[in-house]
């Protein structure tokens, strides 16, 4: 028979190994890769008369411009991307002929309201007069589980196996497992409180 100080150790041994294999698994579950998008040139498309931007990181980007920040915020969202492109009029037959008019540049920022995404913009050296926003893809809001339910199964009395049910409060997981740890004992009811991270 194995003495009781040995239970003990098999217990926790097992607890630390279900934990970590939990505890890996979740993070894989729950925590997808994240991709770090790098700086990418220009490309300018001539065929179609369309630039594909460059892309740069924020640390070396101009300075967002506030009313993008403020517009983002007033939304209630998050801004999520912002860029920028600098527009030189042509002139129209109607134009003077010494027409030079000046360049107009546009900001713009996609902001995330949490149940969709809004496309904002301001013009420099000229007045948006118009525009849209078109949604390709649908918005996916990410459910979370808050019940938990399984089975406990203690490791000297495999006949004694139980249940358990969680709810998740918060950062907070809370609740109640029954099981019967040994033979000579009848089941046992336990409260649990957790942390999540």
């Amino acid at each position: 028979m194995i003495p009781y100080r040995s239970h003990i150790i098999v217990g926790l041994v097992c607890l630390l190994i279900g934990g970590a294999g939990g505890l890996a698994l979740g993070w894989k579950l729950y925590h997808p890769e994240q991709i770090i998008e790098t700086a990418e040139p220009e490309q300018v498309l001539e065929d179609l008369n369309v630039i594909v931007l460059q892309r740069l990181p924020e640390s070396v980007a101009p300075p967002i411009p506030k009313t993008i920040k403020k517009a983002a915020k007033k939304v209630g969202g998050k801004l999520e991307r912002a860029g920028g492109v600098t527009v030189k009029p042509e002139p129209t037959p109607e134009s003077p002929v010494d027409c030079e008019c000046e360049d107009v540049k546009i900001d713009f920022g996609l902001v995330d309201t949490g149940t969709g995404k809004r496309v904002v913009a301001t013009a420099e050296g000229g007045k948006i007069i118009g525009g849209y926003d078109i949604p390709l893809e649908p918005y996916t809001v990410p459910k979370e589980t808050k019940w938990e339910v399984g089975l406990v199964v203690p490791v000297e009395n495999y006949e004694g196996t139980g249940g358990y049910v969680s709810r998740k409060v918060g950062p907070f997981s809370v609740g109640v497992q029954v099981a019967k740890p040994y033979a000579d004992e009848s089941y046992t009811a336990m409260a649990t409180v957790g942390i999540r991270f």
